[in-house]
């Protein structure tokens, strides 16, 4: 059986020889590419422990003055592989949706993540 496509806007008929018409939608084909943007010499290999975790955040957000949620995805031997900024929030709040949060775990194959809020309480510490 041959069918014909007519085209109106984003969604076509698909017309058949028999005049019985079935709707059919048109699927957008995408592809998602992560872009690096930069990079961050860390100086262990692997993250062992929360204060190592901690000591990474520390290094990455060097003077933040706003609050941040960040998440590290890693291997499956728990090297870093990379951080991503998932929101930056004004002074005292930041808002983030899970799909914000596992997309880039995904993206990059992660085993594993590690989440990071940075408050006002850290921005005061030395």
């Amino acid at each position: 059986m041959v069918y014909r496509e007519i085209r109106t806007g984003k969604q076509g008929v698909l017309e058949s020889p028999v005049g019985m018409n079935q709707p059919a939608k048109r699927v957008d084909i995408v592809k998602l590419k992560m872009v690096k943007e930069s990079s961050l010499l860390y100086k262990e290999r692997r993250v062992k422990s929360p204060e190592d975790a901690s000591l990474l955040f520390k290094q990455f957000l060097d003077g933040a003055d706003r609050e941040y949620f960040i998440v590290l995805c890693l291997d499956i031997k728990n090297q870093p592989t990379a951080i991503n900024v998932c929101h930056i929030g004004s002074l005292n709040s930041s808002i983030v949706h899970p799909r914000e949060v596992l997309k880039p775990a995904i993206i990059s194959n992660a085993a594993s993540i590690i989440v990071f809020h940075i408050g006002k309480l850290y921005m005061g510490r030395n």
